[in-house]
């Protein structure tokens, strides 16, 4: 598994995704992990970002 975190508010979670998509084909997206309400945002794209991918079995 990889987690990726970002706490970048312009940039958005398709920024990761599309990063993974280039750099890390071969990984596959799993969720993304809810934030700690000391994390809270009035944008959830404007948040903290932590999503989990996962390597083919």
């Amino acid at each position: 598994h990889a987690l990726l975190c970002l706490n970048a508010p312009e940039l958005g979670t398709a920024f990761l995704q599309e990063q993974m998509q280039a750099l890390a084909p071969e990984l596959a997206f799993v969720e993304r992990v809810a934030n700690p309400a000391v994390f809270a945002d009035v944008s959830q794209d404007r948040s903290l970002k932590v999503l989990v991918y996962r390597a083919p079995e």
